[in-house]
C-alpha cells in the first residue's frame, strides 16, 4: 500500500495518527541529515513492519509504501499503538 505521510519533526512526543488517507507523524528528531527520515521508517517498521520512503525526502509531506498492507491494516494498527 503507498499512503501519504505528514512528518512533524522535532516534537516532544513520538505519535501516530490517520487522518482521513493521510498518516500524521509526530516525531522528536530535527530535518538535519536525514535524522528525521531515519526516525520515520523506525516508526513505521515498529507499526507496520515494512515500510519505505518512495518521495519526499526533504519535505514533511512524504509517500511512503507500506508493503503486504490494506488499508483496514493501517487503520487496526495505527488504532492499536495508540491504546497502548
Amino acid at each position: 500500500m503507498i499512503i501519504k505521510v505528514r512528518v512533524k519533526p522535532g516534537s516532544s512526543q513520538e505519535r501516530v495518527v490517520l487522518d482521513g488517507d493521510t498518516l500524521i507523524v509526530w516525531l522528536h528528531a530535527r530535518p538535519t541529515e536525514g535524522k528525521a527520515n531515519a526516525e520515520l521508517l523506525c516508526v513505521l517498521k515498529k507499526t507496520f513492519g515494512r515500510a519505505s520512503l518512495v518521495s519526499g525526502r526533504t519535505s514533511k509531506l512524504k509517500t511512503v509504501e507500506i508493503p503486504q498492507r490494506n488499508y483496514e491494516d493501517v487503520i487496526s494498527l495505527v488504532s492499536s499503538v495508540r491504546r497502548r
